[in-house]
């Protein structure tokens, strides 16, 4: 469900919100460059017992945690995957604006992993998130750039499964703004660099 999309192959920090046993973490963890890091949550601690330490030379952090009143730190994460998870948060616009807020540069990306249906099934899925309504939910929140990554048939009878992919692109004065800030930490830190005996 994880097709190529940008960003893959290179070094990045990601989360797994509702990652549950490991399923698509260890999917994304395939798709990241080595070195990467990926945090895993979840506020089933059985369900984060399954998830391993590595895979593919990425590091794997979990967390027990209720994502719904999880506090993502600004601008620290270059993507974030929700997998079959946002169809038990009630207050999904409020979940994917704190996403937003946590992507770098404001250019990350979030993908979306659900069932396309509407209709609420107990339990299993209490709050539906359709394709439509995935796409809506991203825009509003200032992500663009949609694309459909995948899709395929659910073996539970309850919709297709789709991947939805979206980032926030930079406006020019961001990317300014991002150009200026580098600069001035270059200028300030360039006697300060640690060397290679330091850094091991």
């Amino acid at each position: 469900m994880l097709a190529p999309a940008p960003g893959w192959g290179v070094t990045a920090t990601w989360a797994d919100l509702g990652c549950g046993t490991g399923t698509f973490t260890l999917a994304l963890a395939e798709l990241l460059g080595a070195g990467s890091t990926i945090h895993a949550i979840d506020r089933d601690a059985e369900a984060l017992a399954s998830v391993p330490a590595t895979h593919r030379d990425v590091r794997i952090l979990t967390r027990q945690a209720d994502i719904e009143a999880l506090q993502l730190s600004a601008a620290s994460l270059d993507g974030v995957l929700l997998a079959n998870s946002l169809h038990y948060v009630r207050a999904q616009s409020t979940l994917i604006a704190s996403i937003t807020g946590a992507l770098i540069d404001r250019s990350g990306s979030c993908i979306i992993v659900e069932y396309d249906t509407e209709r609420p099934v107990p339990r299993w899925v209490p709050y539906p998130v359709s394709r439509r309504k995935a796409s809506t939910l991203l825009r509003d929140a200032g992500l663009s750039d949609l694309r459909r990554l995948a899709e395929r048939p659910s073996a539970y009878g309850r919709g297709p499964l789709y991947s939805l992919w979206g980032r926030r692109s930079m406006s020019s004065g961001d990317r300014d703004r991002r150009s200026e800030t580098r600069f001035s930490l270059a200028t300030r830190c360039a006697g300060n660099l640690p060397s290679a005996a330091d850094a091991s």
